[in-house]
């Protein structure tokens, strides 16, 4: 776990965003070891208790040791943060990413899959 005073906690796992066909959006998170899981725990406690922020994050952990555009970021709000302000746009951005990537579908020489 990274933390520096003042500033929220960041603790890393292996995380995937998924959907199925058309249903809802699935967050997948696997601990490689109870290190991770132990970091995730003390963050939540820090979480609860802290006066300086209002949010942890919970990073997934490429082996390239780099995040890449297929990270998944996962934010734990604390009751009362200022989640409640952007989740409006964050929920519009997740659903306009989901829709982009549905437009695309592949074609054979019988035409397109459906």
């Amino acid at each position: 776990m990274h933390h520096t005073p003042g500033h929220s906690p960041v603790t890393q796992a292996n995380c995937k965003i998924t959907t199925y066909d058309d249903g809802p959006l699935c967050v997948d998170v696997r601990f490689d070891s109870k290190t991770q899981l132990d970091d995730l725990i003390q963050a939540l406690s820090l979480l609860r208790d802290a006066p300086d922020f209002d949010h942890i994050h919970l990073q997934d952990d490429p082996q390239t040791g780099r995040p890449s555009a297929a990270s998944t970021e996962i934010v734990f709000h604390r009751p009362g943060s200022c989640f409640d302000s952007a989740r409006g746009e964050m929920i519009a951005h997740a659903e306009r990413r989901i829709e982009s990537s549905t437009k695309i579908k592949p074609e054979t020489e019988a035409g397109p899959l459906e």
